[in-house]
C-alpha cells in the first residue's frame, strides 16, 4: 500500500484514541494493546483492506518501526529502574535475560526442528525471535514509576530492558546456520556475535549515559538553561544507538544502558546528598519518552494486526506458539529461579508475564532484510504473529486481573 494513505489512517486513529482511556476504564479486561491489535485486524487485509502490507514488500518499513519503538522504550524501561545494580533484586531479571532466554531458545529449537519440520537455522531463528519478554507490551505488569519497589514488577521490567539486545547473538547464530551471513563462522560468531557485540555494547551505553548526566549537569551550574532536556537526551540516544551500530554491536543494549546509567548516577547523587549529577535530569526526560513510547505503540500494534493471515493459517502455528506461551516460558524461567528467595506469587508471575511482542517483529524483519525472505520466513511470520497475538489476549486479560489484585 502506499505510505502517505498509512500514516494518514493512523493519524485518524491516534486523534480518535485520545478518547480511549476512558473507554477502557470501562472494560476492565480490554488493555490498550488489545485494542490496538483488533484495530490492526479489522483495518488490515481481512477486514476492511485499509491497510495492506506486503511482508516482503513492506519489510524495511516494518523493522524501522519496530525499531523505533523498541529503543524509545528501552530507554523507558531503563530511567524507571531505580534499584542499585549490585542489590539482589537483579539476581532475578539478570538470570531471566540470560539462563532463561538460552533455555528458551533452545526449546524453540528444539521442538521446531525434531517436530515440524523445520531447518536448524531456521529453527534457532524461530527460537531468537520468540524468547525475547517485550518491554513495549508488557508495560501492565511493569514499574509503574521509579518509586516503585515491587519485585515482581522489578524483575520483569528488567528483563524486558536487557533481553531485547541478548537476543541478538542467536538471531545472527540462527543466519549464520543458514547460510545468509558472508563469511560466517561459529569462532568469528563467538567472537564478534556473541562477546564484543554485547560488551561492546553495555560499555557504549555505559558511557554515553555518563557524558549524558555530565552534560546536563555542567548546564545547569553554568545556569544556562536554553537547552532541552529532551533534545539532550534524544540526541544521546541517537549517538548511543548509531555509534554502536557502527562498531558492530548490540544497538539495543547500548540504548538501554545509556538511560540505566542516568538513573544510577542520579540515585547515586541523591544518596551521597551532593548534586554533581542532576536529580531531576531523568524525572524531566522519563514523562515525555512515555508519551512517545505510548504513540508508537500504538503505531506497532496496528501494523502487527495488519499482519495476521488468516488464508495461511495452520493449527501448527497455534500450537507451537501455545507449545511455547504455557510450557517452554514458564519452565525456562522457573528452573533457573529455584535457588533464587522468592515468593509464591512472583516465582507465578515471573514465569508466566513474558508477554512477546514488537521485540519479536523487530528481529524477524530484520532476518527478513538480510537474506531470510523464503517460504520458510512466511512461515516464522506467521507463528510469530499468532503467538503474540495469542500472548497480547492471555496475558492482556491476566495482567489487569493481577494488577486490580496488588493494589
Amino acid at each position: 500500500m502506499d505510505l502517505y494513505r498509512y500514516f494518514t489512517i493512523l493519524g485518524i486513529l491516534i486523534v480518535i484514541m485520545a478518547f480511549a482511556p476512558t473507554f477502557l476504564r470501562r472494560l476492565r479486561f480490554l488493555t490498550p494493546a488489545i485494542l490496538y491489535l483488533f484495530l490492526g485486524v479489522i483495518l488490515g487485509p481481512y477486514g476492511l483492506g485499509v491497510i495492506v502490507l506486503n511482508e516482503l514488500g513492506s519489510a524495511k518499513f516494518v523493522e524501522v518501526i519496530a525499531e523505533l519503538t523498541v529503543i524509545i522504550s528501552l530507554f523507558t524501561v531503563g530511567l524507571k529502574l531505580r534499584i542499585p545494580l549490585l542489590q539482589k533484586e537483579w539476581i532475578a531479571p539478570v538470570t531471566m535475560a540470560t539462563v532463561s532466554m538460552i533455555l528458551s531458545i533452545a526449546g524453540v529449537a528444539f521442538l521446531g526442528n525434531y517436530f515440524f519440520g523445520m531447518g536448524l537455522g531456521e529453527a534457532i531463528l524461530l527460537g531468537a525471535v520468540l524468547s525475547p519478554t517485550d518491554p513495549v507490551l508488557a508495560s501492565v505488569v511493569q514499574l509503574r514509576s521509579p518509586e516503585d519497589t515491587d519485585q515482581l514488577r522489578f524483575a520483569l521490567t528488567a528483563e524486558g530492558g536487557l533481553n531485547d539486545g541478548m537476543a541478538f547473538p542467536f538471531v545472527m547464530l540462527g543466519l549464520g546456520v543458514m547460510g545468509l551471513e558472508a563469511d560466517w563462522s561459529i569462532s568469528h560468531w563467538v567472537k564478534v556475535d556473541l562477546l564484543w557485540a554485547i560488551f561492546g555494547g553495555i560499555l557504549i551505553g555505559c558511557l554515553f549515559g555518563f557524558i549524558t548526566s555530565l552534560v546536563a549537569n555542567f548546564l545547569q551550574k553554568e545556569k544556562r538553561r536554553v537547552y532541552l532536556e529532551d533534545f539532550l537526551t534524544i540526541g544521546s540516544i541517537l549517538l548511543s544507538y548509531g555509534l554502536t551500530l557502527e562498531l558492530k554491536a548490540y544497538g539495543f543494549l547500548a540504548v538501554f544502558f545509556t538511560a540505566l546509567t542516568i538513573r544510577q548516577l542520579e540515585l547515586r547523587s541523591s544518596k551521597q546528598k551532593n548534586k554533581f549529577f542532576r536529580s531531576d535530569l531523568p524525572k524531566d526526560v522519563l514523562s515525555f519518552n512515555e508519551q512517545l513510547e505510548r504513540i508508537f505503540e500504538f503505531i506497532s500494534v496496528v501494523t502487527v494486526g495488519s499482519l495476521v493471515s488468516f488464508n495461511r493459517f495452520e493449527w501448527d502455528f497455534i500450537l507451537i506458539a501455545v507449545i511455547f506461551l504455557l510450557v517452554l516460558r514458564p519452565l525456562a524461567v522457573a528452573l533457573p529461579l529455584l535457588p533464587i528467595k522468592l515468593t509464591k506469587k512472583e516465582r507465578f508471575g515471573t514465569a508466566w508475564f513474558g508477554v512477546r511482542g514488537i521485540g519479536s517483529i523487530y528481529y524477524l524483519f530484520y532476518a527478513m532484510n538480510h537474506g531470510f525472505n523464503s517460504e520458510e520466513a512466511t512461515r516464522a511470520l506467521d507463528i510469530t504473529v499468532w503467538a503474540i497475538v495469542l500472548s497480547l489476549l492471555a496475558h492482556g486479560v491476566s495482567a489487569r486481573i493481577f494488577s486490580d489484585s496488588r493494589r
